[in-house]
């Protein structure tokens, strides 16, 4: 006999007296009462296993480092999620089970998700990545969309399976961002190249050409024609060494074979090898070299990084200064830094090309005042060293008076580094 035809007969004898009851039937009644205390042990027992199971499932989804979550097909509404979703939000459980998802993502984002959504709900799984705003900020989140099907074939239930891709997404961008600018930096580089080249053929290739030309007329011309020749060959001869010095010690320091250690510099003396250095061509144009250093001013630098910016910025003042012109090095000290001005009274710097000027490669080349050429490299080079310095660099039309003043600085101190005295 079933456990429905027991209950009915229980019914019935509920009616009856235990007076007239028959034996058959109390028999009967004893044995549905056991197989109900059977049927509740077998009720408790599986609740206790599908209790196990949920914990089991909980505990297997609160380990996953994603976020997972099921959402109610027909009401959108959330029916279960990880403890990862939970601390994603800064949500309750409670708040979140029972809730629409518009809710929890907030409109943008449900309104971004819902044509992925209509495909979930066709039967078909599907994934997309978009940014959400977490508890721990603005995240990239990949979303998977897995249909769940009940008895009918229908889907019942969306498995939401979402991972955060942040540092992968940054990864891309960067990898990205790096290989646009290597091709930059590529482009860039064989355009310099370009420049280089030509700017150093020319004065070669002039160089060579006076040179035949003393050598096959030595005997025709006089010694005032061949100073004016050698003249001009030396100034060519300087212009291809400065540029070749000067890509060297590029070339060095893009490699990081450029060694950066700061030391005491007495600059009164180190001017004065430059001023020499420069004899020549300021002889040239007579033009005026001075400096208002005293004799005891000390500043901490790169020696070598020093004398070549200060030899690049009065190569330039040189070259802008026209004949009979003066050019003057100051230089004063803070309680943080030292800064250094080259001023001229030349013929001034284009103010539509200075904020380009700093560029590399920089490749408007402008004549000078005695038709020297130049290659626009040695303020780029200068900045790149002023920068590993910690220093500024700036250019200043004068105003009031023709020429160019050209300030930099360096600090005073260098904590981190080791100073050489």
């Amino acid at each position: 006999m079933d456990i429905i035809n027991q209950f009915h007969k229980l019914r019935e004898y509920l009616n009856l007296t235990d007076s007239n009851l028959k034996s058959e039937e109390l028999y009967e009644l004893q044995k549905f009462e056991e197989s109900m205390k059977e049927l509740q042990n077998l009720n408790s027992i599986l609740e206790k296993g599908i209790s196990e199971q949920i914990n089991r499932f909980k505990a297997l989804t609160d380990s996953l480092p994603g976020y997972v979550a099921f959402v109610n097909a027909n009401s959108l509404k959330y029916e279960f999620v990880n403890k990862a979703f939970e601390d994603s939000f800064k949500i309750p459980v409670d708040k979140i089970v029972g809730t629409h998802i518009r809710e929890v993502i907030g409109e943008k984002n449900y309104q971004f998700a819902l044509p992925y959504i209509k495909v979930v709900l066709s039967g078909n799984p599907v994934s997309y990545e978009n940014t959400f705003n977490l508890a721990n900020g603005k995240r990239w989140i990949k979303v998977n969309y897995v249909p769940f099907f009940n008895e009918d074939k229908n889907v019942s239930s969306i498995v939401v399976l979402s991972y955060d891709i942040t540092d992968t997404k940054q990864a891309e961008l960067n990898l990205k961002e790096s290989e646009s600018k290597l091709k930059t930096l590529n482009q860039d580089k064989d355009k310099f190249f370009s420049i280089i080249s030509h700017d150093l053929k020319n004065p070669i290739s002039t160089i060579i050409g006076f040179l035949k030309l003393i050598q096959s007329s030595y005997n025709e011309i006089n010694s005032d024609e061949v100073k004016t020749e050698l003249d001009l060959i030396h100034q060519l001869a300087s212009e291809a060494y400065s540029l070749l010095d000067n890509l060297l010690i590029w070339s060095k320091s893009q490699s990081g074979n450029l060694p950066f250690h700061p030391q005491k510099i007495k600059l009164k003396l180190l001017l004065s090898e430059i001023f020499s250095y420069f004899k020549g061509n300021s002889k040239a144009k007579n033009i005026q070299l001075t400096h208002t250093i005293d004799e005891d001013f000390y500043l901490y630098a790169d020696y070598n990084m020093l004398s070549t910016i200060l030899r690049n910025l009065l190569s330039n003042a040189i070259k802008f200064t026209e004949i009979n012109g003066k050019i003057l090095v100051i230089a004063e000290k803070t309680d943080t830094y030292t800064q250094i001005t080259v001023s001229d009274n030349g013929i001034g710097f284009p103010e539509d090309k200075l904020k380009d000027i700093w560029k590399f490669p920089y490749t408007i080349s402008t004549k000078g005042t005695a038709e020297e050429s130049g290659h626009g490299f040695g303020l780029s080079l200068c900045k790149d060293f002023i920068d590993k310095h910690g220093g500024n660099i700036y250019i200043n039309n004068n105003i009031d008076k023709k020429g160019t003043s050209i300030n930099f600085t360096v600090p005073n101190t260098y904590p981190e580094l080791e100073i050489i005295n």
